[in-house]
């Protein structure tokens, strides 16, 4: 008796359902990788900020070490001789603009941040004096009307005060 072996009807089976895989892989691929870089932007954009509102609070410290009180006045930032990571004032690339008391250093999209204005803040606005600081960072990355606002005070209190995102 003979067997009965369909070679062709095997094959074809075979490759179907690698390829049937592969596609669906893809198709996710592509829905997912729009998702995850605007995930990712939002964390590096996030990082930004924290860090430099560190920073601030680290230059605090050493100026109140040296001097005795915190850095205040309209000039907090020279004061500190303190500017976002990256450089000097205009030489810095940044998403967020920073407050603290009454000096403000702008982000390099300067459409996309206010000026200082005391109307964005409610109870949680800058605010320097000789025993204090609260210091903010307020970033907007995806042009949207919402602001990113964190903040850092001189207990070292870092908070998400608005989330840009939501």
């Amino acid at each position: 008796m003979a067997s009965y072996d369909n070679k062709e009807t095997r094959s074809e089976t075979g490759c179907l359902l690698p390829g049937v895989a592969i596609t669906l892989v893809l198709i996710l691929v592509i829905i997912g990788v729009p998702w995850v870089m605007k995930f990712n932007a939002k964390r590096s954009h996030n990082t930004e900020g924290k860090i430099n509102l560190g920073s601030i609070y680290m230059a605090q410290q050493s100026y109140r070490q040296e001097h005795g009180v915190y850095a205040y006045g309209p000039d907090v930032f020279s004061l500190l001789r303190w500017y976002p990571e990256g450089g000097r004032l205009g030489e810095y690339s940044a998403v967020y603009a920073y407050y603290c008391g009454e000096d403000y250093l702008p982000n390099t999209r300067r459409e996309l941040v206010p000026e200082y204005s005391p109307r964005f803040f409610t109870d949680n606005g800058p605010a320097a004096s000789t025993t204090g600081f609260t210091c903010l960072a307020i970033g907007n990355y995806d042009q949207d009307p919402d602001l990113d606002v964190w903040s850092i005070n001189d207990a070292k209190a870092m908070a998400l005060i608005h989330d840009d995102t939501k």
